[in-house]
């Protein structure tokens, strides 16, 4: 008699979890063949078996970006950007240069922008790769230190590509010329109107502040801002009445400024010398290397017109 085998081959798939870390699962695959015997009974094979392990963030699904097939792309690459120019022609309005020249098209750039201190100053939309102009505040803007500028494009997913420098602003010690002045004047006497003479010290100290950056100045009016003007006259002999003026050159803001008394006496006056200083300046004179004169006018001495010579001075920076 003819014993034969009833096979039925059955595939089944089992799943066991494994032990979880954290939010990460990790689960056995099993293949395995089930056969059922003429006399009833049921024998088992394994054919295969694998892990299988995935991770579920803060308890959800992350999105498919991949339309459903399973693909993941790559990360979107930052931009390439390059603070190329500072332009201080117009010390009021200086204009930056920000160039762009990549962009991913998986992930393109929106906006370019421009930064001082980590704080937005300007931006603009993206519209392709190449350079960008964008607005700084006046120079002024800026006392004594170090600025951090930041040109910046960022994509639609906030992936941006940097590129910084620095703007450096710092009062310097002061410019200073002197000469010697000669003055003649006439005081009354029983006998008629006699002339005197007296020797006098002309001085200006001349305040300014310097401006540069780390990366490409184009103008560079913002070099030298010129500040306030001291001006001394010393002497031994009797005091002068008298009035001076400043004339700023060679700058965006020519200007010139009278002077008026002030108590700062710079020069070492030590007795019998005394000294009497005025002072005055213009807002705004900027420069790259600009010049000042000083020039001083009516001296009256003993309630009388002197003559005088060596009245005029110049620094330059």
């Amino acid at each position: 008699m003819r014993r034969y085998i009833l096979l039925l081959a059955l595939l089944f798939v089992c799943l066991f979890a494994q032990a979880a870390l954290a939010d990460c699962y990790s689960y056995t695959v099993i293949v395995y063949q089930t056969t059922e015997w003429w006399d009833g009974t049921i024998t088992y094979q394994i054919l295969d078996m694998y892990e299988v392990g995935f991770c579920d963030v803060s308890g959800g699904v992350p999105p498919d970006n991949t339309g459903g097939g399973g693909y993941v792309p790559p990360p979107t690459s930052a931009p390439s950007v390059n603070l190329a120019f500072v332009d201080t022609t117009d010390v009021w309005n200086p204009i930056v240069g920000v160039d762009v020249s990549s962009n991913d098209s998986t992930d393109q750039v929106a906006w370019v922008i421009f930064e001082i201190n980590g704080t937005t100053q300007d931006y603009i939309g993206y519209v392709g790769n190449g350079r960008y102009q964008l607005h700084m505040p006046a120079i002024t803007t800026w006392g004594e230190g170090t600025q951090s500028l930041n040109g910046k494009a960022c994509t639609g997913q906030g992936i941006c590509g940097e590129s910084g420098a620095n703007l450096n602003r710092f009062n310097q010690n002061p410019s200073t010329n002197g000469e010697d002045m000669s003055a003649a004047w006439q005081e009354e006497d029983p006998e008629g109107p006699v002339t005197r003479y007296g020797a006098y010290g002309h001085s200006i100290r001349q305040m300014y502040m310097t401006t540069w950056f780390s990366c490409s100045e184009l103008g560079g009016n913002s070099h030298v801002e010129v500040k306030d003007s001291l001006v001394t006259i010393s002497s031994v002999y009797p005091e002068p009445m008298w009035n001076g003026s400043v004339q700023s050159n060679g700058t965006i803001n020519n200007a010139s400024w009278g002077l008026s008394y002030n108590p700062d006496n710079p020069v070492g006056c030590t007795f019998p010398t005394v000294c009497w200083s005025k002072s005055g300046g213009a807002w705004g004179a900027f420069g790259y290397a600009p010049s000042v004169d000083d020039s001083v006018g009516s001296f009256v001495i003993e309630g009388a017109s002197a003559m005088m010579t060596g009245g005029s001075l110049h620094v330059t920076f």
